[in-house]
């Protein structure tokens, strides 16, 4: 069988960005970003897995939207 899309799904707030990130039909991650422009933290579930992380953003990296979705994008890529 061929290797499913990724499928990134975001729901941006005024102040934070829900997500969930799937491999076709399975959903490998959850969470959100809140906090933006204040105290900016994510929350990160990673199905399959006992722990979630759970962490500070830098005042830069929470800023704006823009920069809070390149950190997301910087994390996922790690995970």
């Amino acid at each position: 069988m061929a290797d499913q899309p990724d499928i990134l799904i975001l729901n941006s707030g005024s102040s934070s960005i829900k997500f969930n990130l799937y491999e076709g039909d399975r959903q490998l991650i959850s969470g959100q970003i809140s906090g933006l422009g204040v105290q900016p933290h994510i929350h990160l579930r990673l199905h399959g897995r006992t722990e979630d992380l759970n962490e500070d953003l830098s005042a830069e990296d929470g800023a704006s939207h823009e920069s809070a979705l390149a950190a997301l994008l910087q994390i996922l890529d790690r995970e």
